[in-house]
Order: C-alpha cells, then structure tokens, then sequence
C-alpha cells in the first residue's frame, strides 16, 4: 500500500473508528457503574432479595421469549 493511500484512506478510518469506540465507552460506562453496584449488592444480600428478583426477571425474560 502506498504512503498517499494509507494518508489519505487508513488513517481516517482508523480515527473514525477509535472515535466511536471512545463514544461507545462513554455510553457503556454508567452501564458498567450499575453492574459494580449490582454486584455489590449481591456480595451483601443477607436476606437472598436479590436471588429473589432475579428469579423474577428470569421468568419475565422466559415468558416473553416464548
């Protein structure tokens, strides 16, 4: 591949690229926040309530598959 092509083709799209991968991190990261958060929640579930609702949210899930 010649330099004018990469300069002119490659190094656009690669930028094109890394700059919706930067906005994609950006939107995953309150996403993220709440799994941590979620995860942290179900470290100390003493009284199995969030074994409880995700039972819930399995069945929803199953139901609305079928």
């Amino acid at each position: 591949m010649n330099e004018d092509k990469i300069n002119s083709v490659l190094i656009p799209t690669i930028n094109n690229i890394l700059k919706k991968m930067c906005i994609l991190l950006k939107l995953l990261d309150p996403v993220v926040e709440k799994i941590r958060l979620l995860k942290n929640l179900q470290l100390n579930d003493e009284d199995g309530i969030f074994e409880k609702i995700s039972t819930i949210f399995g069945d929803i899930a199953v139901e609305s598959s079928t």
